[in-house]
């Protein structure tokens, strides 16, 4: 199987930047959680099937929505934020009453104003009111869509659960897993998102650093928990 190229026509304006001109830009590194995770750049959750990698993305997303929490699961510390955070689940396995019973339980205990931060800020690309969707990032259609949404909201952070859920491509190729997350990490950056990306594990240790599949998927990763 073979990915054909779906980007539509681009016009670039490389340069060529000196490291001299490099070194006298004032960059600065902003964390969503202080020291592992930093802003805009992206984070590959993996783990072993039903060992709680949906539950995590979740409560990352509760969490960066509450204005009231400065730690994540008490340890972390979690950057504030002057405006409300907004977060966008593309998620394949989790039905609308699965969702709702899982949030349901998570926001036990939450003041009203981080309930109501949390209600307005956690949004869920569907099909339907089913909470869920799935469709392949390399077609044009669909691609599309994602996009028209990150426009339309601007959220601060995308979660894709999982990766296997929204591409066609050869999950042990190099080649064609490379361009399916290069593809949606050039869409996240065009738009300022913070991209989390659930994948499963291998059966093999070896590979479990990346998960499942090709090395590049590992490799990829800004950012692997």
């Amino acid at each position: 199987m073979s990915i054909v190229p779906t980007t539509p026509q681009e016009n670039f304006n490389f340069r060529a930047l000196s490291l001299e001109t490099l070194l006298k830009q004032s960059y600065t590194v902003e964390y969503l959680i202080d020291s592992i995770l930093p802003k805009n750049e992206s984070l590959l959750i993996v783990g072993k099937c039903g060992c709680g990698k949906s539950t995590l993305a979740m409560q990352l997303a509760l969490e960066f929505c509450d204005p009231s929490q400065n730690l994540f699961l008490g340890l972390l510390p979690i950057s504030p934020s002057s405006q409300p955070r907004k977060v966008l689940f593309i998620q394949a396995e989790n039905h609308g009453g699965g969702l709702s019973k899982h949030f349901t339980e998570m926001l036990q205990g939450r003041s009203m104003p981080s309930y109501h931060a949390i209600l307005s800020g956690i949004y869920f690309m569907s099909n339907g009111m089913t909470g869920r969707v799935s469709g392949d990032l390399m077609t044009p259609a669909f691609y599309a869509e994602v996009e028209r949404l990150l426009a339309a909201h601007s959220f601060d952070i995308v979660i894709l659960d999982p990766l296997a859920s929204f591409h066609s491509g050869e999950e042990f190729n190099n080649e064609q897993m490379r361009r399916v997350l290069d593809r949606l990490q050039a869409l996240a950056e065009s738009y300022h998102a913070t991209l989390i990306v659930v994948h499963h594990d291998g059966k093999n240790p070896a590979n479990s650093t990346g998960g499942r599949g090709a090395s590049s998927i590992g490799d990829w990763a800004a950012n692997v928990w």
